[in-house]
């Protein structure tokens, strides 16, 4: 978890964040 992953965490809701981070992960992982 760098600056970034926590500065959107303070502005989102946690399932709207769990959405991202595995939208992030996928794209990452392909």
């Amino acid at each position: 978890d760098g600056p970034f992953g926590y500065a959107l965490a303070a502005d989102m809701p946690r399932d709207q964040l769990m959405g991202l981070a595995k939208a992030v992960y996928h794209q990452l992982e392909s």
